[in-house]
């Protein structure tokens, strides 16, 4: 009885000990995640090989995070937010639109399109229209001139040289901070595309090389959009754009005066005028078509001859 109950203590210290000993094992692996385990299989031959594949592979990594580095501290791409505007002169894009009466049409026209020239600037767009054959001598223009936005303000001034100004609106706008957010996209662009070009120079394998083809061409084609979108706002910023409407008239009216009877005189003697150029119209036109009058006057003269006949034959078939 006592040796059946010696052997059960042995058997549970035995037990005891294995426990102790596998708890302390799962402490140790917890503790020691990196521990190499002994059952690990033996290195291929290749193995030297395919560190220098791993090590080519860790290096082009490196060189892209490089890449998105400097693309993050050269302004981040488009969508990431509008660039800070850098200290200096302001990019504005200034338009005029005005409009002119003068006498003397044909002169007065050559006259703005030469000076726009000499201040460096050129016409975009012309044309020159008439009221209809009777009145020639009325005619309008519409031109659209590119004048540097430093001589703006004296290319205004000269609109009023043997004319009469009847309209004038300006209209500027800021873009400042689409400038500089378009110019800190082209940079960062511009480094990625340089980071391209340099794995592509390192690049071994086939399908890493044709990532690489495709992504550069994107690139290159986002940068020659942004670049386009640059000298369009220079081109806007540096040359002003002026639409002129020119009226020819016979008269240039004077300035309204001031005072209630100043007024009225005037406007009493615009009235007279007014009259004298409608009966001088209505002139101009029976003396301008005179030809076609006599004409239909001749025709009724004709048919009133005929009428007049048959109703004598008519009263001498009935005497």
């Amino acid at each position: 009885m006592r040796k059946h109950i010696r052997s059960t203590v042995i058997l549970l210290l035995a037990l005891a000990l294995l426990c102790g000993f596998a708890a302390c094992g799962v402490r140790m692996e917890k503790s020691h995640p990196n521990t190499i385990d002994l059952a690990m299989p033996v290195p291929s031959a290749n193995y030297e090989a395919d560190m220098e594949e791993v090590g080519y592979v860790v290096e082009q990594n490196a060189v892209l995070q490089r890449a998105l580095a400097d693309v993050e501290s050269a302004g981040g791409p488009a969508d990431s937010g509008p660039a800070e505007p850098k200290t200096g002169a302001r990019k504005l894009i200034k338009d005029v639109s005005a409009a002119v009466e003068t006498k003397q049409f044909d002169s007065y026209i050559e006259t703005i399109k030469a000076k726009a020239a000499a201040m460096g600037g050129h016409v975009q767009s012309s044309s020159i229209n008439g009221y209809g054959y009777g009145d020639e001598s009325l005619r309008w223009a519409s031109l659209v001139l590119r004048v540097p936005a430093a001589q703006l303000e004296a290319f205004q001034a000269a609109l009023e040289d043997e004319a009469r100004l009847t309209r004038m609106n300006e209209s500027i706008r800021d873009v400042t901070m689409e400038y500089t957010d378009v110019e800190a996209n082209i940079r960062a662009l511009q480094t990625e595309r340089d980071a391209l070009l340099g794995m592509m120079e390192r690049s071994g394998a086939l399908e890493d090389l044709i990532r690489v083809q495709e992504r550069l061409s994107e690139v290159r084609y986002r940068l020659d959009s942004l670049e386009s979108q640059l000298r369009q706002l220079g081109d806007l910023v540096d040359l002003s754009t002026v639409t002129l409407d020119v009226q020819e008239v016979q008269r240039i009216a004077p300035p309204r005066p001031d005072g209630f009877w100043k007024r009225a005189g005037s406007t009493f003697v615009e009235s007279l005028r007014s009259i004298g150029r409608g009966i001088q119209d209505i002139l101009g036109w029976l003396l301008g078509y005179l030809p076609y009058l006599l004409l239909a006057a001749a025709a009724v003269a004709v048919c009133a001859l005929l009428v007049r006949r048959r109703r004598r034959k008519r009263r001498a078939s009935k005497a």
